[in-house]
């Protein structure tokens, strides 16, 4: 993309190039318009644009800023002020303000990654060392909406040459210069325009990386002005500042900080124009730039300020056959629905998953145009995490035909990546529950495609393991793996509501595994495990029960799935997980038995509840057991008793529960309310189970989705008055 490092050429210059534009006559002025950036506030932007096409203003080239470039970047592209409405209003902004792929398109292990470890992000690792990321957002699917809504003049490389002339401002990071983007990507373009600092990273164009263009110049009135003779035509919708008692933090005092600057050179800007000048500001007032839910009512009073403007809008009116004639070379219909995917480019890493998907790609050469399944590749490569950045890019190429070319660009210094958990329980009477872990994966990128995740947990449970994973086939549909290491948990027996006494089961263990991945959403394993074991009572417990030392060898069958939406609160999708082990030989005369479980969720959303109905089932099989291996209790497992307070061979447990959004949004963290009732219990293996033995229980609870994993304020309810109250922080719910 070239970047003008000198100001605008001649606007007349740029309208000779822009074919679609028709000339005017000679006696008119130009007319620019120019946008400034306010993040939310921006969509007034758009209530601006429905008045100018009500009253025939047509405007000769756009300058935007920021969010005034994203908008204006639409219009200059063809669209028209009601679709670009409609963007606004369609739009789920807090999901693309979020960086993940789509969580139902991740790789398996992936979404095992996410339920193991539940803070959120991973730490990037660039050889051994740490990557930090430049900002909290990379923003890959604002350019994915841009690339979709901009589809059209895809192959427009010269800004000039849009149906309407267009210019983004941008940033230079290093020297803090206004940089005007001419040329190029338009879809990056304008994410390098509104690349706010800190929350998004930058951009990096020829060289040069490039943040929010409002740092430099808000409303780009001078560089208009060098255009030559204009009229300009500037909407400002820059946030004004804060009063102190609204500050709040330091983040606060920062934000402020900046804005003060921006607000001065604004100002400078603004003392530019002259009376043939139209200026207009929305009365946005305190209205929030991250308040892109209320985008509505942002629009409404853009288009209530260019209604108080309309004597001095209607002196820039053209005729209405002049109009007409402006309005049809400025819009263009994308022409993509009903192409034919003419050829197809991936550029790819030669490694296996690189390979693979060059070949599901190609597959598409000569089929009619599914950007869904195109889309849903590009967040399957996404979703493995081994790539830095993943484009789609598909345009026009020729009549009824169009061309598609996905980029996967490798990490650089690898794909090696840190995760966090944390895991804080308390029940209130006494008991308290907390380990931290660390999981190391790394991955070899060369044509071996082996994997390795190294975990190390501290506390209550504490574990140090090392799996290897190596995929076979050039589709990865078969995989090998090897595991083993140190673990340690605690086991609690209960007498009545109280813990009679404590004790810890060690293991060293060694695993083999044999599998297949099915797609994206699960996989089939079989396992054959050596475990080294022993139970002892804990340290502070002071009871003479001696220590059970016990080796075992264990034969495994595992069938999961995973398409859930969200790892925490999911609002569509399915979870399964069926187990089978058999002890193949035993210290302890278990040798024969056999045993399994079914754990089985399915969600949905009703206006605006999100609702999961789950089945859990385990029993014994065969032979007989020297201790329980089943264990029920805490939320939403028999939610009125304490975790893991019931221990038996038998269980069945049938659950449903909901959540529903209270606060949060595209900046804050979102706050949950909900309940849940539950149905069944766990018995020892002797034991007959019969719907007498199933007790009610229920949940309320409070819940807030933190950086470091959900956390769960909650009372657990009962039949015959039982209650359980508990705290929770980044546990598995599923």
């Amino acid at each position: 993309m070239r970047i003008l490092r000198t100001p605008v050429p001649a606007l007349l210059a740029a309208l000779a190039l822009a074919g679609p534009v028709p000339a005017f006559s000679a006696a008119r002025e130009p007319v620019v318009l120019l946008l400034s950036g306010g993040g939310a506030r921006g969509a007034a932007h758009v209530g601006v644009l429905k008045v100018l096409e009500a009253e025939h203003v047509a405007v000769d080239m756009i300058l935007g800023t920021s969010m005034g470039a994203l908008v204006g970047g639409l219009y200059a592209s063809g669209l028209t002020a009601a679709e670009i409405e409609r963007t606004m209003l369609e739009t789920d902004w807090s999901g693309i303000f979020r960086d993940g792929p789509e969580r139902a398109l991740e790789s398996y292990r992936r979404k095992q990654d996410e339920r193991d470890y539940r803070v959120h992000g991973r730490l990037r690792l660039a050889g051994k060392k740490p990557s930090l990321p430049l900002g909290a957002i990379e923003g890959h699917r604002i350019v994915e909406m841009l690339r979709q809504k901009t589809a059209a003049v895809a192959g427009v490389e010269d800004f000039s040459r849009l149906p309407i002339p267009f210019r983004a401002v941008a940033t230079d990071l290093e020297t803090g210069e206004a940089v005007v983007l001419a040329r190029g990507d338009l879809a990056l373009a304008l994410r390098a325009s509104m690349a706010v600092p800190g929350a998004f990273t930058p951009v990096e164009i020829d060289g040069r990386y490039l943040i929010d263009g409002g740092i430099s110049e808000n409303l780009a009135i001078e560089i208009a002005q060098r255009s030559g003779p204009v009229r300009i035509l500037a909407v400002d919708i820059s946030s004004p500042p804060l009063p102190m008692e609204e500050l709040g933090s330091a983040a606060g005092v920062l934000n402020q900080a900046i804005t003060l600057l921006m607000a001065r050179e604004n100002e400078r800007q603004l003392a530019q124009l002259d009376a043939n000048d139209v200026l207009i500001r929305p009365a946005l007032g305190s209205f929030s730039s991250a308040s892109f839910a209320q985008a509505g009512d942002a629009i409404r009073i853009g288009e209530e300020a260019a209604q108080a403007a309309v004597a001095e809008l209607r002196r820039l009116a053209l005729p209405p056959e002049e109009y007409a004639a402006w309005r049809r070379g400025a819009t263009v219909a994308s022409g993509l629905e009903n192409g034919k995917i003419a050829s197809v480019v991936v550029s790819a890493p030669d490694t296996a998953d690189g390979r693979a998907a060059r070949r599901r790609l190609e597959r598409q050469v000569g089929r009619p145009l599914d950007a869904a399944a195109l889309q849903r590749e590009a967040e399957r490569a996404r979703g493995t995490g081994l790539y830095e950045s993943v484009d789609l890019v598909v345009a026009p190429a020729g009549e009824g035909e169009v061309r598609a070319e996905l980029k996967l660009a490798p990490r650089a210094g690898g794909a090696d990546s840190l995760l966090f958990g944390f895991r804080l329980y308390d029940d209130f009477r006494g008991s308290t529950d907390f380990d931290l872990g660390a999981r190391w994966i790394g991955r070899d990128q060369t044509r071996r495609d082996l994997e390795m995740r190294v975990d190390l947990r501290l506390g209550e449970r504490q574990a140090a393991t090392v799996d290897l994973y190596r995929p076979l086939g050039e589709m990865h549909t078969l995989f090998v793996g090897a595991a083993g290491g140190f673990r340690e948990e605690p086991w609690a027996l209960y007498l009545g509501e109280s813990i009679s006494f404590r004790l810890r089961r060690r293991d060293l263990f060694a695993r083999v595994d044999l599998g297949a991945v099915l797609g994206t959403w699960g996989e089939v394993r079989l396992s054959l495990e050596q475990d080294w074991s022993r139970l002892r009572p804990s340290s502070d417990e002071g009871l003479e029960l001696g220590e059970l030392r016990f080796d075992e060898t264990l034969a495994a069958g595992r069938f999961g799935f995973d398409t859930f939406d969200d790892a925490t609160f999911p609002g569509e999708g399915a979870f399964g997980r069926l187990d089978v082990v058999r002890v193949l030989e035993s210290g302890i005369e278990e040798s024969g038995l056999t045993y399994g479980s079914l754990l089985a969720l399915q969600a949905w959303t009703v206006a605006g509840n999100r609702m999961v109905a789950g089945l859990e089932v385990g029993d014994l099989i065969a032979g007989t057991q020297g201790f329980p291996r089943l264990e029920g209790g805490g939320l939403f497992r028999l939610s009125g008793f304490a975790e893991s307070e019931l221990r038996g061979s038998r269980l069945a447990i049938g659950s449903v529960r909901l959540a529903r959004e209270i606060a949060g949004g595209v900046v804050r963290n979102p706050v949950f309310v909900g309940g849940s009732l539950e149905l069944g219990t766990v018995l020892p293996e002797a034991a007959a189970m019969t719907w007498n033995d199933a007790v009610l229980n229920g949940s309320i609870y409070v819940s807030i989705d933190s950086l470091l994993g959900p956390i769960f304020v909650y009372v657990g309810l009962a039949e015959e008055g039982r209650r359980s109250w508990g705290f929770s922080l980044g546990r598995q719910l599923f």
